[in-house]
């Protein structure tokens, strides 16, 4: 089985002010930070998930290698979560779910614990 996982999709701020230009972190399931995906603004669209999912199945991400690929994916963006579902929803090996925004909460400790902290 190629299947490893699952995938959290997350954007790196929620406003413009935020996130100007439009980066998000792809992490394991783990909270292991896989690397960094562009979105075309600043709501994730399927076509910015399938392409980052494909072009990392394809030549692999550390820890993940190549050729192998998620059995789910999250994503913090709920209309982007719904398409991609409705796309998925006959492939039963393969789920798409939401992931909320951090809290408050979380956004605090992130902002303490520095640069390259994964929320």
């Amino acid at each position: 089985d190629d299947r490893k996982g699952n995938w959290v999709y997350r954007r790196m701020g929620y406003s413009e002010v935020e996130n100007p230009t439009h980066m998000g972190l792809v992490m394991l399931g783990n909270g292991m930070c896989m690397g960094p995906f562009q979105c075309s603004a600043l709501q994730p669209t399927v076509r910015d998930i399938l392409k980052d999912l494909v072009e990392k199945c394809n030549t692999g991400m550390p820890p993940i290698p190549a050729g192998q690929r998620p059995w789910a994916i999250c994503i913090d963006d709920k209309t982007c979560c719904q398409r991609l579902q409705f796309l998925f929803r006959d492939h039963c090996n393969f789920r798409v779910e939401y992931y909320r925004p951090p809290s408050k909460e979380e956004e605090n400790s992130a902002h303490m614990m520095g640069p390259g902290s994964c929320i």
